[in-house]
């Protein structure tokens, strides 16, 4: 066995909001190369509004994020009694290995404070994590996820991770293996994405998700725009993270679409000035200006509303 190894990983991927976004786009966008734009093309379209919600008011729509339905990832698990895993002498760092010796990338949930000893407490006890690589030669594995809302790798010594599955509120041991298919076919589906970008357009959604009140495509960022006005101490640092990033994927989007002789170059234009002023409403909320950044959210929606419509028009014409 190898004794440094480690599965292509993007650390800084498109976006890196929450866990269940970051960890399927660091892996995709490591492994697809110049396939990445065409993938995300068809991704990312949707958002929604919660303003109930404490820390997921503003979200990218997610459905099937590691997209194994397209078989482009595809899933295993291995689930096993802390009893079981005694019983039957098994060793999750082995078993960690061997997975990634086979290409694949070990995800799920152990103690955050045994972790991160020295961290403040949180809410939330458990650490959800990536596992990219291994060092058995100074008995490491190569750890990927958030702290303090930054997406970080972390080195973490076999020993402490063992403790961390083990140690901790759940009752399995649980880990989800995710694989990239290296042969895995990127090929649009322009149906999907025009259903997708229309549900953006008229606000809502058409996919079995998401149950419970909140608001979808522009009629979200007009409720963000207003909420923000409204009650901007009410709002977070992931939450601006998540319409900028938003709005970045859209302008991806428009790139590869008039590069593909789909759009014309106006709806690049255009998503590129709303890219710019998702960029400003950072810098505003950083400055404690909500109406200035409410402002330009609702300028956003206005160029939007005008451009995007006919850039459903364009890809139904295909």
């Amino acid at each position: 066995m190898k004794k440094v190894y480690h599965n292509p990983f993007e650390e800084h991927p498109v976006t890196s909001c929450y866990h269940y976004i970051a960890f399927p786009c660091s892996v995709i966008q490591a492994n697809a190369g110049d396939q990445t734009e065409k993938w995300l093309c068809s991704k990312y379209i949707n958002c929604y509004f919660k303003p109930s919600s404490r820390e997921h008011k503003f979200i990218i729509s997610i459905m099937d994020g590691w997209s194994s339905s397209d078989a482009i990832n595809i899933y295993q698990q291995i689930n096993f009694s802390k009893e079981m895993f005694g019983t039957l002498k098994l060793d999750p760092i082995l078993i960690i290995k061997k997975a990634l010796l086979y290409g694949c990338y070990p995800t799920g949930s152990c103690s955050r404070q045994i972790l991160f000893p020295t961290q403040e407490n949180t809410d939330e006890p458990l650490y959800d994590h990536v596992i990219s690589g291994f060092d058995d030669i100074n008995k490491r594995l190569f750890m990927h996820g958030f702290s303090k809302g930054v997406y970080q790798h972390f080195d973490v010594p076999y020993e402490t991770y063992v403790r961390s599955l083990i140690e901790n509120q759940k009752r399995n041991i649980t880990l989800h293996l995710w694989k990239y298919n290296p042969n895995a076919d990127y090929t649009l589906n322009f149906s999907k994405i025009a259903a997708d970008l229309n549900d953006y357009i008229t606000s809502q959604n058409s996919k079995p998700q998401y149950q419970g009140p909140r608001s979808f495509g522009l009629q979200a960022c007009s409720d963000f725009g207003m909420f923000v006005n409204q009650e901007f101490h009410q709002i977070d640092s992931l939450c601006v993270k998540s319409f900028l990033e938003h709005k970045h994927c859209m302008l991806i989007r428009m790139q590869y679409l008039f590069k593909e002789g789909v759009v014309k170059q106006a709806a690049v234009a255009a998503a590129e000035s709303v890219s710019q002023l998702s960029e400003q409403v950072k810098k505003f909320y950083e400055s404690g200006m909500g109406d200035q950044m409410s402002k330009l959210i609702m300028k956003t929606v206005a160029i939007e509303k005008n451009y995007l419509p006919g850039v459903l028009a364009d890809i139904q014409a295909i």
